[in-house]
């Protein structure tokens, strides 16, 4: 598999993982991958074949053997930047279940992600996320002396 086959895969596990696909979903893995039809990297025919393959691979495949396969050949980086879009396409429809926690929990074990890393990633995301605070005045972020602050300490 190539790291941006991977990426969709591990995508399709995380959405199909709850047995319903949202809207909200699907425009995160489209959102991940059209750039790369835009940029001429891929033909529109290749995307939809990525994204159907990474579906019917996710369904017959468990979870555990993918990431066996594919976690020693994935990038320190690599595996970051799929653990984000993963916990970022859990928050698009506004609730993270707890099988999308599970299996967040799995990937970041697999990863061997480390914890502060992760830490960081979701604050960063959730505060991306959370639209509430434009339609909820009395949300926390829009308290004036609201400060905002990643916990991360570099090994």
């Amino acid at each position: 598999m190539t790291p941006l086959e991977v990426l969709v895969t591990s995508m399709a596990y995380l959405m199909g993982g709850d047995g319903d696909i949202s809207a909200e979903e699907r425009a995160k893995l489209l959102g991940v991958i059209q750039k790369h039809v835009n940029m001429k990297e891929m033909q529109p025919a290749h995307l939809k074949t990525l994204v159907t393959s990474a579906f019917a691979y996710a369904e017959v495949i468990n979870l555990d053997i993918f990431l066996a396969e594919v976690t020693p050949e994935m990038s320190p980086g690599q595996r970051l930047s799929i653990y984000a879009n993963l916990y970022d396409v859990s928050l698009a429809d506004g609730v993270l279940l707890s099988g999308e926690n599970n299996m967040l929990e799995r990937f970041q074990g697999m990863f061997e992600l480390d914890s502060n890393q992760v830490t960081a990633i979701k604050e960063v995301l959730r505060l991306k996320n959370d639209t509430t605070m434009f339609t909820n005045l009395g949300h926390p972020a829009n308290d004036p002396r609201y400060k905002f602050r990643v916990h991360y300490q570099r090994e």
